[in-house]
């Protein structure tokens, strides 16, 4: 296996994993200080030039977006993971049946999960739909059952519950089940619901050695980012800061290998270095989630108008935002319980239509779904195939504010 895959996507007991919080208040709070000091100190030496680029500069349209920025392809983490389990899954008795996979939101865990099913041929099993869950899941639990002994993929456990006195009794007896049998079964968890259930039904003590995707540092995002917008191998980018002009990613013409799949500045073939701040900020910011600090790089960029529709320059400038110019979406202060109620629901199970949030909160069809446009236009939450969900751009506020209103986190 390419060890740079194994490096860039790495997979970590979940007890390892840093604190994402302390980490991005101390980073985002040390690049404040040096934001002031640079503000101050260079205020004044800034480029009449330079600030009128800025202000002619255009989002970058979304076809092209998609191309520099894609959805990353998932057989490159399927392939970390198995580097992670594979002892695990050639084990013919294994100590421990279950491996579960616990991963925060936009880590793409199910995605990564069903890849390594396909690849290495385990039955994925079907989730239930919200008339099973209520209604206990006795026969969902039988045709389960019926499988026999084959060795079984649960790709989104927190699809099997709803937070509702009736809508937890399927993955008790799911959990009881997968415990009594003697068959292995890998399980894929939203970080969110895997914090519910620990707190419920204690799964952290029953499916114990429970893994994660290590947090992108700094220079995971830079290595990512960089290859994300080679893909083609064609293209060759250049991402500039848009206020002073310093190179923000390496560019892939000079950057040599050193056979690590790790960014080694001191191998590039001219001084120019790229600056490191703004990606360490993205990082922080973005808690280390690959799919959060996606959604902030691909928010930061922007182009000038005359490149901007050009679909044959393959050598064009990307010009980024300075980290205090960008304007992530936040979560409106005040803000009323009924609100906070709708976002906790919706990270507790990682997406929930509207019909499960009529079902499983203490409130009015109206002033749900008056709460969800209201959350919608503030682009706190986007719909997507029927399922309300937390945007990645804005996940890390919504998070912080959740938590400081005393709601359970992961």
């Amino acid at each position: 296996m390419d060890e740079s895959i194994d490096e860039l996507w790495r997979y970590i007991p979940l007890k390892q994993l840093s604190k994402p919080q302390a980490v991005t208040t101390q980073a985002v709070q040390a690049d404040f200080i040096r934001a002031l000091k640079d503000f101050f100190s260079g205020s004044s030496d800034t480029e009449p030039e330079e600030t009128d680029m800025m202000k002619d500069l255009q989002t970058v349209p979304a076809e092209l977006l998609d191309a520099i920025v894609p959805c990353p392809d998932f057989a490159e983490p399927a392939a970390a993971l198995h580097s992670a389990i594979k002892e695990w899954v050639e084990m013919e008795k294994p100590d421990f049946r279950i491996k579960c996979i616990v991963g925060r939101p936009y880590s793409w865990t199910d995605k990564i999960i069903t890849a390594w099913a396909r690849e290495n041929e385990w039955r994925i099993v079907e989730e239930p739909d919200s008339a099973e869950i209520f209604s206990g899941g006795s026969e969902w639990l039988a045709g389960l059952s019926k499988t026999g002994t084959a060795r079984i993929v649960i790709p989104r456990l927190e699809k099997f519950y709803l937070r509702h006195a009736e809508g937890l009794t399927l993955i008790r007896k799911l959990m009881e089940l997968l415990w009594s049998e003697k068959r292995s079964c890998l399980i894929g968890c939203d970080s969110w619901a895997w914090a519910y259930l620990c707190k419920v039904f204690k799964v952290g003590s029953i499916f114990s050695y429970a893994l994660t995707l290590d947090a992108f540092d700094d220079n995971r995002c830079k290595r990512w980012f960089l290859s994300l917008s080679t893909a083609s191998g064609k293209r060759r980018l250049t991402f500039r800061r848009a206020d002073n002009h310093r190179l923000v990613l390496p560019k892939p013409d000079t950057l040599n290998s050193n056979g690590t799949g790790a960014l080694d500045f001191s191998l590039q073939k001219e001084k120019e270095v790229p600056e490191s701040n703004l990606i360490s900020n993205i990082a922080a910011a973005g808690l280390g989630i690959p799919g959060v600090v996606r959604s902030m790089w691909r928010h930061s960029l922007q182009l000038l108008p005359e490149t901007a529709n050009s679909d044959t320059d393959l050598n064009r400038t990307l010009w980024v935002k300075p980290w205090a110019k960008v304007m992530f979406p936040k979560v409106p202060t005040p803000i009323d319980r009924n609100t906070l109620f709708v976002l906790h629901a919706c990270l507790l199970h990682g997406g929930l239509r509207e019909q499960q949030l009529n079902q499983i909160l203490p409130l009015t069809e109206n002033e749900i779904s008056q709460r969800l446009i209201n959350l919608k236009h503030e682009h706190l939450i986007e719909l997507e195939d029927d399922f309300w969900r937390v945007t990645a751009v804005s996940y890390p506020w919504v998070r912080r504010c959740l938590n400081n209103e005393g709601y359970l986190i992961d």
